[in-house]
């Protein structure tokens, strides 16, 4: 847009986005234990292990699910859960495929 309705100074151009990024840039971390680390490769390793645990799943065993699922309030009496696991019936099937319109296919 700039380059369009500008002056077309791509030297003002270029020299402002290299500021912008370099005002940007991730210079130093500082740790939870208070050490603060430096240097580009420190930084990258860093931010990698840390999105890697936030993003990692660890395994749980059967009773900790269990105890979640019975926290959970429940939204499907127990009617509509076993009509939901109820295979379907040819009529059913039959009588969804009639709604669809077949022009999109």
């Amino acid at each position: 847009m700039w380059l369009k309705e500008g002056d077309r100074n791509t030297l003002f151009f270029h020299a402002r986005a290299t500021e912008r990024r370099h005002r940007k840039e991730i210079k130093s971390l500082k740790m939870i234990e208070g050490a603060v680390v430096v240097g580009s490769i420190a930084i990258q390793r860093i931010i990698l292990e840390y999105f890697s645990n936030i993003f990692s799943s660890t395994r749980l065993d059967g009773g900790v699910i269990d105890e979640i699922v019975a926290c959970l309030e429940l939204k499907l009496s127990e009617a509509m859960h076993l009509e939901l696991l109820s295979p379907f019936t040819s009529e059913e099937a039959s009588k969804h495929l009639m709604k669809c319109d077949l022009s999109n296919l």
